[in-house]
């Protein structure tokens, strides 16, 4: 109970701390990235079960039994490739080290982050956090006329999570802390970071059956409350269904429909390969994520 206080305690504090917003619209947005949670529609506050928790909820990475290493890819509406690359380790009782790399964007505007996360599990209870390194570019490509700059910067998520029989409870609140350096021809150098949110969600396991739900709360006018709902189905031991849906709060528009598949084989000497897909149906255009791992 103290450390949960304590916890609740720093988000409260954390979340004020984040004064100003990105001049650059989208810098660094969170576009879902995971086979197989974007496969459950991006509910994933309660835990993921996997290393891709250092994305959903570091917290859950403390239930991690296992070594493991990931690697994924999508391209968001056919037009920003995204790719990351990440592990993790468990180290010592209830202890998950993990880290990791994304890199998203083009010519015109590349953003790249070096993730580092722990989870610590004490009973029921555990705890996570993230530090997020971050660094961009963005100019013109060739010698078209336009703006060019650069931008550096950290962020910090933390997260929780508790469990109870079948039920799993988390908190996570991303960008508590975060702040970066820009630099631009246009404006110079200024400091702004991207805009926090507090992602609550609840998840239940019945046999073959898990179900997330999430809702996001904006603590920034630039941002808008969204709520998420995903279910698997685990068919067999190698195969597993999944759908989802997304939806923002404020309109009944920007409504996202998600279909995944994931397949996994044990392999000699405890080893697991997992490949994750889903799609991502949208009035802009579907997007497909793809996600592999191998648990050792």
């Amino acid at each position: 109970m103290r450390a949960l206080l304590g916890l609740c305690l720093l988000l409260a504090l954390a979340a004020p701390v984040n004064a100003g917003q990105s001049a650059l619209p989208g810098a660094f947005a969170d576009i879902g990235l995971g086979g197989r949670i974007m496969g459950m529609g991006g509910a994933a506050a309660a835990g993921n079960g996997s290393a891709a928790d250092l994305l959903w909820n570091p917290a859950g990475l403390a239930g991690l039994e296992r070594s493991s290493l990931w690697a994924q890819q999508t391209e968001q509406f056919g037009l920003v490739p995204a790719y990351v690359l990440g592990g993790a380790r468990p180290w010592g009782a209830g202890r998950t080290l993990a880290a990791g790399l994304l890199s998203s964007g083009d010519g015109l505007l590349r953003e790249n982050t070096a993730l580092l996360g722990a989870g610590q599990g004490m009973g029921p209870l555990a705890l996570g956090a993230v530090l997020r390194l971050r660094h961009a570019a963005f100019g013109p490509e060739g010698d078209t006329p336009g703006v060019a700059g650069s931008a550096y910067g950290l962020a910090l998520d933390l997260g929780l999570q508790f469990r109870r029989g079948p039920a799993r409870y988390g908190l996570l609140l991303r960008e508590a802390l975060s702040d970066l350096r820009w630099s631009s021809d246009a404006l110079g150098v200024y400091h702004e970071g991207v805009p926090p949110t507090l992602r609550m969600g609840l998840g239940l396991d019945s046999g073959p059956l898990s179900m997330n739900a999430d809702l996001e709360l904006a603590l920034d006018r630039e941002r808008v409350h969204k709520a998420a709902l995903g279910v698997e189905w685990r068919a067999h031991p190698v195969l597993a269904l999944r759908a989802g849906l997304s939806q923002r709060l404020d309109t009944e528009e920007q409504r996202f429909l998600t279909l995944g598949l994931g397949l996994g084989q044990d392999l000699e000497q405890g080893r697991r390969l997992q490949l994750d897909s889903a799609y991502l149906f949208h009035d802009l255009g579907g997007s497909l994520r793809v996600e592999a791992r191998l648990d050792f």
